[in-house]
């Protein structure tokens, strides 16, 4: 009896321990650091594991490690990240408990189905909280996708577990609008498809319509990500090569954010790449090619392997809807790796742990002793990654008390280096050891530019500035590229050349000056043709009080390249005609439109009282200027004025 009443009272706190889960889960937003994942696992350490599972979790996170150390005798991903790493897995050998009991312990499972409408309703509150900025972000989602992810496992768990046809109705729509509410283009997408093909499973009356469904949702999604593209395409492609940097061994957790600006440029990716954004690149970068394929392998036998069921049909279907929802995931993270965030790890072990045979070695309890050491493995894990994480260690300058041999220090450590010797060498040796680790940050080229200059390396800063844009879009500038604009024009015509986004700006710096260098920004106009550099030039050659036989004809080539608007235009031949008055107005007007008849747009400028002066070339602009000005009003009002005067 003493036994029995045990049993009752254990069994009705772990029903507790599950309900604390499923809010910790909200309440943390996912739990993506050791202090977040402490409070979700928490609850979970009522369920005693297999010691089985506990060791293979423990092997599985722990053993990439070893191999890249003996292998390669450093590591690159950070010693606290690992650590990481390791107490997830031994946290996800919780779930991975609590997924097996789903299946054998009926309370459990009444209870999991009783909570899951309100789960899904604070996933609906999380998400609209989300969504509309309503929450601080430290109690956030890392993302919408994550939140995805863990709505579309979610979605198989609503039809997997026995529910009343009402409740998985209410359920079923809550998730919907959280799905939404996430915003995440191809987390909608995913999740809705799995909605519909476990619809299809369970409501098989239905089959022919719903997967007619399927086909719209598939085909318009298809569509609507050709038409506006994943915006983590472009990355995803450019970190590929990162799967294969060490691919026997991988380089470890946070070995993406590393390593990821020798691949990636910061000046469109601005966050911390934190990990691979595709299970395809994160797996084999973070446990090595042969690892992540059993892995994955394993996963994928998994979903299509049809496990014999112990109670008939309704068991059968049970796991179906759960593989489905574990392919789901799988899919969710070929572009957008959301495993990486506590929350859906965990569920994720908590379908699996509910998908793999009965055996026994899977899911015999370890003995009390065990699972106090396994706790204490557990927390003293968790106290580990977070004393060594390494955002906290790089904040407060605690970097240096770990050797090179235990990861990689981040280039963000090479540059708060260089900010505190005085001797110009030593500061530029830790921007290159930073530059090593991230080329593609411009950020760094300028600052190693800036400190070239100052050095009176000219010749090497101009390099170091244009390695920086090389790294950018053609047409993208910054202001941390002043410096070298304010040496000779030769060098800082250097520095732009084939940059249209720094000419632009130089061209602006130079405007700005009190005595521009009229040369080099007609160097400028001429090296591109561009209509926002000729505007600049063109008010520097109008404000500029150097004598007219060097103004009036730059202005005159300034017109015929044809870039300014039709406003300046006209305004450029009244600068012309205002420093040589003995200039023919009129004469340069027709001359100019022969050449150019879109040129014709600024005769809507033209003074009405000086219209006059064009009567005697007024029949040769009527034949120029007619047709090429239908639907400007204004233009034609002093085309229709000039007849007017000719009668």
């Amino acid at each position: 009896m003493f036994s029995t009443t045990q049993k009752s009272v254990a069994g009705s706190l772990e029903i507790w321990a599950l309900g604390l889960w499923l809010v910790a889960i909200v309440a943390t937003g996912g739990g993506s650091s050791p202090l977040r994942l402490s409070l979700i696992v928490l609850p979970l350490l009522l369920f005693r594991p297999s010691l089985s599972v506990a060791l293979f979790a423990f092997c599985l996170a722990a053993i990439p490690s070893i191999l890249e150390l003996s292998a390669h005798g450093h590591w690159v991903g950070p010693l606290g990240l690992r650590l990481f790493l390791v107490a997830a897995f031994l946290a996800a050998s919780f779930a991975f408990c609590l997924g097996g009991q789903l299946q054998t312990r009926p309370g459990l499972h009444k209870a999991f189905t009783l909570a899951l409408p309100g789960f899904s309703a604070l996933m609906l509150v999380h998400a609209l909280l989300r969504q509309f900025e309503l929450v601080s972000p430290d109690y956030q989602y890392l993302s919408g996708n994550h939140q995805s992810a863990l709505i579309t496992a979610l979605i198989s768990f609503a039809f997997a577990l026995r529910m009343a046809a009402v409740h998985r109705l209410i359920t079923l729509a809550l998730l919907v609008l959280a799905l939404v509410s996430t915003g995440s283009r191809w987390g909608i997408f995913v999740g809705v498809i799995v909605l519909f093909v476990v619809a299809a499973m369970a409501y098989r009356q239905h089959r022919a319509w719903l997967f007619g469904l399927l086909v719209v949702w598939f085909g318009a999604g298809v569509w609507v990500v050709g038409f506006t593209g994943l915006s983590k395409g472009g990355i995803i492609r450019a970190l590929m090569p990162l799967a294969f940097r060490r691919p026997w061994t991988g380089i470890g957790p946070g070995g993406v954010e590393t390593l990821s600006l020798q691949y990636l440029t910061r000046y469109d990716w601005q966050y911390r790449q934190t990990h691979g954004e595709s299970i395809a690149i994160d797996w084999p970068a973070t446990y090595g090619v042969p690892i992540a394929l059993i892995m994955l392998g394993c996963l994928l036998a998994l979903v299509f392997w049809r496990l014999p069921a112990s109670d008939g049909r309704s068991e059968r279907l049970q796991r179906h809807f759960l593989a489905v929802g574990l392919l789901g995931l799988l899919l969710h993270d070929l572009f957008d790796f959301s495993l990486a965030s506590g929350a859906v790890g965990l569920m994720a072990a908590v379908n699996i742990g509910a998908l793999v045979p009965r055996w026994q070695f899977l899911f015999k309890p370890m003995r009390p002793w065990q699972h106090l050491l396994l706790i204490i493995v557990l927390s003293g894990l968790l106290l580990a990654s977070n004393h060594y994480s390494p955002l906290a260690m790089e904040r407060e300058g605690r970097l240096d008390s770990v050797s090179q041999r235990w990861g990689t220090r981040s280039f963000r450590y090479w540059i708060n280096k260089s900010q505190t010797p005085k001797i110009a060498n030593q500061r530029m040796a830790m921007l290159a050891e930073a530059l090593r680790l991230a080329p593609g940050d411009p950020y760094l080229w300028f600052r190693l530019g800036a400190e070239l200059l100052k050095s009176g390396h000219s010749s090497q800063a101009v390099l170091a500035y244009r390695s920086g844009l090389s790294t950018a879009s053609n047409t993208w500038f910054t202001s941390e590229i002043r410096p070298i604009f304010e040496g000779e024009p030769a060098q800082a015509l250097a520095a732009v050349d084939g940059f249209l986004g720094a000419s632009r700006m130089l061209a602006h710096h130079y405007r700005q000056r009190n005595s521009p260098p009229i040369e080099a920004m007609v160097a400028l106009s001429l090296a591109w043709g561009d209509r926002r550099v000729d505007e600049e030039l063109f008010g520097v050659l109008r404000a500029s009080t150097q004598p007219k036989e060097k103004i009036v004809p730059q202005l005159w080539d300034l017109l015929l390249r044809g870039h300014l608007s039709s406003a300046h235009t006209y305004t450029a031949l009244k600068v012309m005609v205002a420093r040589d008055p003995q200039l023919p107005l009129a004469r340069l007007f027709l001359t100019l439109v022969e050449q150019q008849a879109a040129a014709c747009g600024s005769l809507a400028y033209w003074d009405l009282d000086r219209v006059a002066e064009l009567l005697p070339m007024a029949e040769s602009l009527r034949g120029i200027c007619w047709h090429s000005s239908i639907g400007n009003s204004e233009v034609l009002k002093r085309l229709s004025l000039l007849v007017d005067l000719e009668n």
